[in-house]
């Protein structure tokens, strides 16, 4: 099945403060999109 359109996963702060946003085409599964945005995220230690 073809889908068109976006899907916008947002990683945010205990502030709600944005931190990333991470763009990919409505065909990725959000559990794909949720793991490439905590995967490619470097947490500061």
């Amino acid at each position: 099945m073809d889908v068109s359109g976006r899907k916008r996963f947002i990683t945010v702060d205990l502030l709600g403060l944005i931190l990333r946003v991470l763009i990919t085409s409505a065909s990725v599964p959000e559990v794909a999109g949720a793991k490439l945005n905590v995967q490619s995220f470097n947490f500061i230690r």
